[in-house]
């Protein structure tokens, strides 16, 4: 991912998100196939992630907001994930959950190690 996007906190953001859902497939839905796709068209990531595991729209789980720096203690994948993206779509389609992540790349001037004058 950083390949195509760049190493930035950011992407490094977006790469702790996707380690969160493909841990929760793992350890939870019972999947025996999975799959994934990334695109990235300007300042936007895209990453789909499929699985036939048993049905969980992880958008219709209640918010429960954390401070994105405060969700190191286990547990809080969804809330990473809800706090890293532009946008979470889910769908259930022939048997597989597709779940599609929307990450903003544009890099602040922080991010590009720029210090503002």
């Amino acid at each position: 991912m950083t390949a195509l996007a760049g190493d930035t906190p950011r992407t490094r953001q977006a790469l702790l998100a996707c380690d969160e859902w493909i841990a929760n497939v793992v350890s939870y839905s019972g999947a025996t196939r999975f799959e994934y796709g990334c695109e990235v068209c300007g300042d936007v990531m895209t990453l789909t992630f499929r699985d036939d595991g048993k049905p969980f729209d992880p958008t219709k789980i209640p918010d429960t907001s954390i401070d994105f720096d405060a969700l190191d203690q286990g547990g809080m994948g969804l809330g990473i994930i809800r706090q890293s993206v532009s946008e979470l779509r889910y769908a259930r389609q022939d048997d597989f959950n597709e779940l599609t992540m929307v990450f903003a790349l544009d890099a602040t001037p922080e991010d590009r190690g720029e210090v503002a004058k």
